[in-house]
């Protein structure tokens, strides 16, 4: 396995993010995004990953008011951050179909070493069912081929349910499909105040590494008012 982060982020894989809601689970992904920008160190590594260029495909955010200062404020090197924003010009949102098949080409041109969906679920054609496991699969199959094809790793966003009772794994929101494609499935959770991050399934590594995550305000050139991020 080719590991942008040993153990967490591996080249040419689907992963999927799951996390609870209102945590700071796209921060995170900020965090990790400035990391590879710029070539940082991953939590319990020692040495510098390789410095890669990162497209966040966002459905929700705004670039000039949440996802560009957060991620300054963590260091990133924006010559190495790209944002698609998914409106078209008329308004309506692209589907994940389109989004492949313009970046797919993007991909290999560029050198891209991650691309991050955000959420996931928002990019869905009118006919997706989010509990059809044939819908699910669909889709997943199709982002772990570009994986394949490109050698980018792709993360996948999406949410837990609020059902603490079984296995976080099985919180995932949607048909079970979701987490049967990609080879590592990454997860966020607050437990007793703290905000953890780590695995809910490994295939391809094992579960080990389990980070907490706090947050912390720095100021940027530009803005007036402090921005809130991952430490």
């Amino acid at each position: 396995v080719d590991w942008i982060w040993k153990g967490f982020i591996a080249k040419g894989n689907l992963h999927l993010y799951a996390g609870e809601g209102g945590i700071g689970k796209s921060r995170s992904l900020f965090n990790l995004s400035a990391v590879i920008s710029r070539g940082g160190v991953f939590p319990a590594m020692s040495e510098k990953c390789t410095a890669g260029k990162v497209i966040y495909v966002s459905a929700e955010d705004s670039l000039s008011q949440t996802i560009k200062p957060q991620f300054v404020a963590c260091n990133g090197n924006e010559d190495n951050f790209e944002v698609l924003d998914t409106q078209q010009t008329d308004g309506t949102p692209l589907t994940l179909v389109e989004i492949v098949n313009h970046l797919t080409e993007h991909i290999l041109d560029n050198a891209v070493a991650l691309i991050i969906i955000d959420p996931v679920t928002a990019l869905m054609a009118e006919n997706f069912d989010n509990n059809s496991p044939t819908s699910v699969r669909r889709v997943t199959h199709q982002l772990r081929n570009m994986a394949e094809a490109t050698g980018v790793a792709i993360i996948a966003v999406t949410h837990l349910n609020k059902g603490t009772h079984m296995k976080a794994v099985h919180r995932v929101l949607g048909s079970g499909g979701w987490t049967h494609h990609p080879r590592i499935v990454m997860g966020a959770i607050e437990k007793d105040g703290e905000f953890l991050f780590g695995k809910l399934k490994a295939n391809i590594t094992d579960r080990r590494g389990v980070y907490r995550w706090e947050m912390t305000e720095s100021r940027i050139d530009g803005l007036s008012d402090p921005v809130t991020h991952i430490e």
